[in-house]
């Protein structure tokens, strides 16, 4: 016999993940963090290396925060089943 509670995530997951629109919020959070990681880029080549560097980077972290913010969506709503 199991003695592990078992996880409710339901109940702590975050509404959004729950919602019919989850992909497109992950796309529109992923969409920002590559404009981020755009912008960066070009403050690096044209004006201001040193802030280019730290906006790209910030960028990358934002949208690899996403990347699994959207694999730990993807299961809450496989342990709900509430399919794609």
């Amino acid at each position: 016999m199991d003695d592990t509670p078992a996880r409710n995530t339901t109940s702590t997951a975050s509404p959004a993940a729950l919602a019919a629109n989850w992909r497109t919020v992950i796309f529109l959070d992923l969409l920002l963090g590559t404009a981020t990681v755009a912008v960066g880029v070009v403050l690096a080549i044209g004006s201001n290396r040193g802030a280019g560097i730290v906006l790209a980077l910030l960028g990358t972290t934002y949208s690899t925060m996403v990347a699994l913010r959207a694999r730990r969506w993807a299961r809450t709503r496989r342990q709900a089943q509430l399919g794609d």
